[in-house]
């Protein structure tokens, strides 16, 4: 079955969908409901890139002379703090870090090129270690499973060509060195077929692209099971390519971003090119349109397990149209999902939406069958400049801040609730 007619069907479902959504006594809301930010600060200072802390009210971020700098947010003002200074003796410069959640409330990590720097906020003392192993060439992601054993799981590549390589490997760190405890070689990720993964409690899950199946490990990187998993695999004719997916971290629910596959040059090669450029193009066209789905494993209608949420040109929020979309995060509390509107709306060039994203925030309701509320448009940060947008979340008060370098957002969600 081709790329289009599966496309078609996906229409049909979506359909279905829509009836499925007004059966939830929900009725239709005909506009969206916009959050300003609670405060938005010019910076006297550029900076790249930030990320959180466990501190109240607080969002941190990095400088090339090698020094973190708190950002401490109170009433309508935000205050610039020195917190540490040469801790690490490996500094690239700001904007080639790589930030995950907080571990816990004391420690802090991030990732730069292969190298892992964990941090205890309190002490204020720094570890380093290098991950790279023979050929590998940096750390493409990570997250922490144990902050008490300073357990950490990488995705790792190496180059092979023009593409990726891509390796997981399970990590715990002592003072001085480090332990690998299992590794898993995924497989090749090129633009064409990513390998997105997520952890979930002690189950790793790993989409394969070449398989179009997701699978299930333990920490020994032996196979294992997932709802979730279990789900994908025997719908997996539904899906063209699976570009990202993201798991809540209590309720049983996911997030599936669907993206087409690699279109076939080989079916039109040696054609004239009044034949060959049409189809490719739209082959192409429907390779980039992205599907969203909402996967849930625990509703007793098997049927109403996999709902599509968004297509390229409809969606199931009336008023709401989103085709370009990516970064979707959970909240720490888990009562909110925050993602980037990549569609290029601002007039600025075909990378404009990709630099400064429209922020959509989504309330999640455990109470609601398809645990998704009404959508809110936080929007973007102000005064567009050439630096891709950086954003942290803030614990207490439940907050998300969001900068480009020169202007820096936050929005009190909650209070929202």
């Amino acid at each position: 079955m081709t790329d289009l007619m599966k496309y078609g069907i996906l229409g049909c479902l979506l359909l279905g969908c829509t009836m499925l959504h007004a059966e939830s006594d929900r009725s239709p809301q005909p506009a969206l409901d916009i959050l300003h930010p609670f405060l938005t600060i010019p910076l006297k200072k550029q900076l790249r890139a930030i990320f959180s802390v466990p501190r109240k009210n607080t969002v941190a971020t990095l400088w090339q002379n090698d020094a973190m700098i708190l950002l401490e947010f109170k009433n309508d003002r935000m205050k610039w703090r020195q917190y540490m200074r040469n801790f690490s003796t490996n500094v690239y410069g700001p904007y080639e870090y790589l930030f995950g959640p907080v571990p816990s409330d004391t420690t802090i990590a991030y990732a730069q090129y292969e190298w892992f720097i964990i941090i205890n906020f309190k002490s204020r003392r720094a570890r380093e270690y290098e991950i790279r192993m023979s050929s590998e060439y940096n750390i493409d992601s990570y997250q922490n499973y144990n902050a008490n054993t300073n357990g950490y799981l990488f995705k790792i590549s190496t180059p092979v060509y023009d593409d990726l390589r891509m390796v997981f490997k399970n990590v715990v760190f002592a003072k001085k060195s480090f332990s690998i405890l299992a590794e898993y070689t995924a497989g090749i990720e090129s633009p064409w077929a990513k390998i997105p993964w997520s952890l979930i409690d002690s189950t790793i899950l790993i989409y394969d692209p070449v398989k179009s199946s997701m699978d299930a490990f333990d920490f020994s990187f032996n196979k294992t099971t997932h709802p979730l998993s279990q789900l994908h695999n025997s719908h997996a004719d539904l899906f063209r390519r699976i570009d990202q997916f993201y798991i809540h971290p209590t309720l049983p629910f996911g997030l599936l971003v669907e993206k087409g596959k690699r279109p076939d040059y080989e079916v039109v090669r040696g054609d004239p090119l009044q034949i060959r450029q049409p189809y490719l193009d739209t082959m192409i066209n429907e390779a980039h349109k992205m599907s969203l789905w909402l996967a849930r494993w625990d509703c007793p209608d098997t049927s109403r397990r996999l709902v599509p949420i968004f297509t390229d040109s409809t969606s199931i929020y009336p008023g709401m149209r989103q085709t370009v979309y990516a970064d979707f995060q959970f909240s720490p509390d888990g009562k909110w999902v925050v993602f980037r509107d990549e569609g290029d709306t601002t007039g600025l060039g075909s990378y404009s939406g990709r630099i400064n994203p429209n922020f959509i925030a989504i309330p999640i309701n455990r109470d609601d069958p398809f645990y998704l509320g009404r959508p809110v448009v936080l929007g973007r940060v102000p005064k567009h400049v050439s630096y891709p947008v950086s954003t942290a979340w803030i614990s207490d008060p439940l907050s998300f801040v969001a900068t480009n370098g020169k202007w820096i957002c936050k929005w009190d969600l909650g209070k929202r609730r």
